[in-house]
């Protein structure tokens, strides 16, 4: 029960990172408020203290991971009500009372509140508690509106105006980030291949089309793992799917920064290499073959590849390069596999 309370989320873990950061710098900020404190000032006195007494043992225990949670909830409380109390002071108090022009200092500190709610609270919840908390602070504006000398409510509406603005930015830009990041998702879920993280099917035919278009010289390699319904069969699918991640690790750690790596499906992978001309891409070719002969991969006593190698000409279309790479591929697995195989056009 104990690692389950202590259990958060990537995103509960990237704000609990973002408050052990944080909150070191308000607690020095309240420090220094009361070193600098005006001994006059009641609200001060009492709500400085306590918020640094607060922040304190909140950064304690979202340090130690300790209910995390209920801590984000009850400073969103705390902050809230020392919000609103304070800003009733700086009205009442400073403006009424006191004549003056300004907010003060204190209010610099306003966006922080909008932004905790926006980060603690859920997208809906943290809007309706924003407006509404906006709404009170305005309410105690207008309350005292009459009373607050003439050449202060400039100050004043400049307040208001400038957290709505702050509220009406926290809001797109959750939903900004919101819509963007599903865009990634959709996209890496689209071109990526789920087990192996390279490209898949359908972006390796968009590098292809993009290179055709723009007449670049280029070379393929199209290979595959030999007898893997055997390895599948005989050691489970969980050691040919491991064995399929091997392989895509150790061609990865091989290739240059100019070459495209995609799984084809299956057993399949294919490489389009801008910088090599032929030879050197069937001696690259090779050397992959090597390479995966002599490695070791976990549960398996061997794995080998075979491969067909195809260069672009001018009248290639997609379909027709790698057509006659994977006619190389079948003449390499004819021959008895395990070896490489160029195909002209």
């Amino acid at each position: 029960m104990k690692q389950m309370v202590n259990q958060l989320t990537k995103f509960e873990e990237m704000k609990r990172k973002l408050y052990v950061l944080i909150l070191p710098v308000i607690i020095t900020a309240l420090a220094i408020s009361i070193f600098y404190s005006d001994d006059t000032h009641n609200f001060n006195n009492f709500a400085v203290p306590s918020l640094l007494v607060v922040y304190s043992i909140s950064w304690f225990l979202i340090y130690m991971r300790k209910w995390f949670h209920y801590v984000e909830y009850f400073n969103v409380l705390l902050i809230s009500v020392l919000h609103l109390l304070k800003f009733f002071d700086i009205v009442y108090n400073d403006m009424v009372v006191g004549q003056s022009i300004s907010t003060g200092s204190a209010t610099y500190w306003t966006p922080l509140v909008f932004a905790f709610v926006f980060v603690t609270l859920k997208s809906r919840s943290s809007v309706v508690y924003s407006f509404a908390l906006w709404c009170l602070t305005l309410a105690i504006g207008l309350y005292y509106w009459i009373d607050i000398p003439y050449y202060a409510r400039e100050s004043l509406v400049h307040y208001f105006l400038s957290n709505f603005v702050y509220f009406i930015f926290l809001f797109f830009s959750r939903h900004i980030i919101s819509a963007f990041t599903k865009a990634e998702m959709l996209e890496k879920i689209a071109y990526e291949d789920s087990l192996t993280s390279i490209a898949n099917r359908r972006m390796v035919y968009l590098w292809l089309e993009r290179a055709l278009k723009k007449d670049q010289q280029f070379s393929i390699i199209f290979f595959d793992l030999d007898h893997f319904k055997r390895i599948n069969d005989e050691h489970g699918h969980l050691i040919g799917d491991k064995a399929l991640v091997e392989v895509t690790l150790l061609v990865k750690s091989m290739l240059k920064e100019s070459d495209y790596f995609g799984r084809w499906g299956g057993e399949e992978f294919i490489i389009l290499s801008f910088k090599r001309n032929k030879q050197e891409t069937i001696d690259f070719a090779e050397l992959l073959r090597k390479a995966i002969e002599t490695h070791d991969f976990p549960g398996v006593d061997q794995v080998t590849s075979s491969f067909g190698v195809a260069v672009v000409h001018s009248t290639d279309t997609a379909e027709t390069i790698v057509n006659r790479a994977d006619d190389a591929l079948y003449i390499a697995k004819n021959n008895g596999r395990n070896q490489v195989q160029y195909k002209e056009i």
